[in-house]
């Protein structure tokens, strides 16, 4: 049982996977900067030119993928495998009948489709001069530099208009095998399966999925790009430029460690770092494209067609940047290695997923890529493939439309193949990628033993009311958080509210922020929110799923369709059951936590101390807890009147601690700033840490004198005279002359 707090609505499935193998690029650099657009009369008259008179007589793209002759410059072969691994005779059955109203759905028509991807062009000239093209204009993606994208459209032109002229029969990159179906295991409900130069209705025979999930299927670039709308929230331009740079950081590494490393540029760049001095916690290729994307620079390489054209999806472009965004080189059709596969090529991984299923595969089968990915010239054949077959599908209305996109027809083919094969779910997840960097860190404002405020102010705190504690608590924690965000160029939070507690004495407002953010910029911020908040602990955890050997747990219990878990009593009474129910005494302390769908509950944090504690051994650990979950838990609840669900997930934890009755400086939390935070941020509203901390201890004194009711006007007039004005009556030292940020 894995799950995370704060977990999000984030589609499931690991089409992520679309970036694996390809971290590798051959080829020169790609570098970002302006491009022009071409001349559209000039572009025209040249294509027009080019165009053989009979291309340019009947321009109707009705029969792109159909020919009523057939193509005697190829010797086209198809072989038939049965579920036993016979080969099946060519017999004339397996041909089209003459009354069949999709006559050559077998076969592909490279020379329609080189006609039908330059007719293209000359159409979208005309749609630039309209609002339409503004708004592709205004969504595109990466720019290439203008040489480059030039060089890619002038050799894609090149191949298509060779095919027109008779100088080439296909589009180089074809798969090197001929067709081959291969018939499933007897008994299976698995489809049969083509490789090689497979035909639009080999695509769709194999096609398994429900039509709900092939809807869902099609609607996930959509969805992917507004899973980051957690971090981002409204600003659509923030979003599309943490999708970018996180794909772009994709090389040689996992979807979560290249989130990190977005999170951690990003947060130098709030902090006004310049560019040359930003530090990346990646290979120096995929940081400096990540580098390059936040920074709004040119990107020096690293980048290919792969990367490009998902992210052209993800934005809903009708062209390619990849091309300079010129039509001929059609709409972006992601050709990862599940997707090399789907459309018909082979490699020794794929066939071996195959054998496992059941299929008998024949000898003799070519292999058409590695472990490198797809090279260049068969991605190009097999996007140029998703654009005929996109054409086949709207013109035969496959599931009742005509408007399908090469990006959601790429999309359904990848579903369904992974999903055939068991792929679909690996840690290429966006929901894994996202809560992997999502971190709490938990705080109050009750002043610790000690420290300056409780000297102060210990007294007022604990004459008041708990709801006046709790008012405090989320005005001061707030500024606080406000103050260390604008410090360490944290952007992507939330904080939650609530009832906290350490077993059951010590139970008081707590605060609990919610962050994207690197482990460095966690640890830094919790150490500066200690010691502004005169906290004697602050926990940093963020959950992960469970290994072989876990230090810490993480236990999610969280309301299910109703909230009353936001009413501090009844998170008391919750957490008193479960300590009582606790044989072992693990669940010694909680957080308040909201997912983003808005369900209160609250966070177990089992700690290596508290396991060390308990009479289990190491091992048992893991199953006492789920039991707990399972049946204690229920037992413990069975008389409230609302129901909960749990989730269990392993905890990376980090404690902050700074013991004020014996390091009166506060120098335990001064030890772990961070000297990369330095550089103050651009936005900041106090130049530094000093000004920070005076500016906070007044805001928590001015709190304190409009919510006690025993204050009296001469102690108001004495604490804002003396207490505040020039030299305050706070030893200094017990802040360590409050540190300069700049210098630490």
């Amino acid at each position: 049982m894995v799950a995370y707090a704060g977990k999000t609505k984030i589609p499931q499935g690991g089409i992520f996977d679309i970036l694996e193998g390809g971290g590798k690029h051959i080829g020169p650099p790609r570098v970002i900067s302006g491009g022009a657009s071409p001349n559209p009369s000039l572009l025209i008259n040249a294509i027009r030119a080019l165009l053989p008179k009979h291309v340019t007589g009947d321009t109707s793209l009705d029969d792109m993928i159909v020919e009523a002759k057939k193509d005697t410059k190829q010797d086209k072969k198809q072989v038939t495998v049965d579920e036993q691994g016979n080969i099946i005779p060519d017999l004339p059955d397996q041909m089209p009948e003459p009354e069949d109203p999709d006559p050559w759905k077998y076969d592909i028509n490279w020379q329609r489709i080189a006609e039908f991807a330059l007719e293209e062009v000359v159409d979208r000239q005309v749609d630039k001069l309209g609002k339409k093209y503004q708004e592709i204009e205004e969504r595109k993606g990466l720019v290439f530099p203008k040489e480059k994208t030039d060089n890619n459209v002038r050799l894609h032109k090149m191949r298509l208009q060779n095919i027109l002229d008779g100088k080439a029969d296909i589009y180089p990159g074809l798969p090197q095998n001929e067709r081959i179906l291969i018939q499933p295991p007897k008994g299976s409900n698995l489809p049969p399966i083509a490789i090689g130069n497979i035909t639009y209705k080999d695509w769709t025979d194999k096609i398994t999925l429900d039509e709900n999930k092939i809807m869902e299927a099609a609607n996930w670039y959509e969805k992917i790009f507004s899973s980051f709308e957690v971090m981002a929230g409204d600003d659509t331009k923030l979003r599309d430029t943490l999708v970018k740079a996180w794909l772009s950081g994709q090389i040689n590494e996992t979807p979560s460690s290249a989130l990190n490393n977005v999170i951690y540029v990003y947060e130098q760049f709030k902090r006004g770092v310049p560019f040359e001095d930003v530090k990346g916690k990646g290979l120096p290729a995929a940081t400096n494209n990540v580098k390059s994307i936040i920074y709004g620079k040119e990107i020096e390489g690293g980048i290919g067609p792969k990367i490009s054209d998902f992210i052209d999806a993800g934005l809903n472009s009708d062209t390619r940047s990849w091309m300079g965004h010129n039509s001929s080189g059609g709409k972006p059709f992601v050709v990862d290695i599940h997707t090399a596969r789907d459309t018909g090529l082979v490699d020794q991984t794929y066939l071996n997923h195959l054998k496992k299923l059941g299929y008998i595969i024949p000898e003799g089968i070519k292999i058409d890529f590695g472990g490198g990915g797809v090279p260049s010239m068969k991605y190009e054949n097999r996007a140029l493939y998703g654009q005929g077959l996109t054409k086949y599908l709207n013109d035969t209305q496959w599931m009742g439309k005509n408007d399908w996109k090469p990006s959601e027809i790429q999309a359904i083919g990848w579903m369904n193949l992974t999903d055939m094969y068991a792929e679909g779910n690996q840690s290429g997840d966006i929901l894994k990628a996202l809560n992997r960097n999502l971190r709490y860190i938990s705080m109050n404002v009750e002043p610790s033993k000690g420290s300056p405020w409780e000297i102060e102010y210990g007294k007022k705190w604990n004459a008041l009311p708990d709801e006046k504690k709790f008012k405090i608590n989320e005005a001061v924690t707030k500024k606080a958080i406000e103050i260390v965000n604008q410090l360490t160029g944290i952007n992507f939070s939330n904080n939650v509210y609530g009832s906290g507690g350490w077993e059951l004495t010590e139970q008081s407002p707590s605060t609990v922020q919610h962050a994207y953010i690197s482990k460095e910029a966690a640890i830094d911020a919790a150490a500066k929110l200690g010691y502004l908040l005169n906290q004697k602990e602050v926990w940093v955890s963020t959950s992960k799923e469970l290994t072989k050997n876990p230090k810490n747990f993480s236990v999610d219990i969280i309301e299910d369709g109703t909230t009353n878990l936001t009413d501090s009593n009844a998170v008391k009474s919750l957490f008193e059951r479960i300590m009582n129910a606790d044989t072992e005494g693990l669940f010694r302390g909680y957080q308040p936590i909201v997912t983003i769908e808005g369900n209160p509950g609250i966070k177990l944090i089992v700690d290596k101390d508290a396991i060390k504690k308990s009479s289990l051994k190491k091992a048992d650990i893991l199953p006492y807890i789920q039991k707990f979950a399972e049946t204690g838990l229920n037992e413990a609840i069975k008389d409230l009147d609302f129901d909960v669900n749990t989730y269990i997930s392993e905890a990376e934890l980090e404690k902050l601690i700074n013991e004020w009755t014996k390091i009166r400086n506060g120098q335990g939390f001064i030890n772990n700033f961070s000297k990369d935070a330095s550089t103050a941020s651009k936005d900041s509203g106090w130049s530094n840490f000093y000004n920070s901390a005076k500016q906070l201890t007044k805001f928590f004194a001015k709190l304190l004198q409009q919510e006690t009711r025993t204050i009296t006007d001469q102690t108001v007039k004495k604490l804002t005279k003396k207490k505040f004005g020039g030299a305050i009556n706070i030893p200094t030292f017990y802040y360590g002359g409050f540190v300069n940020v700049n210098k630490v």
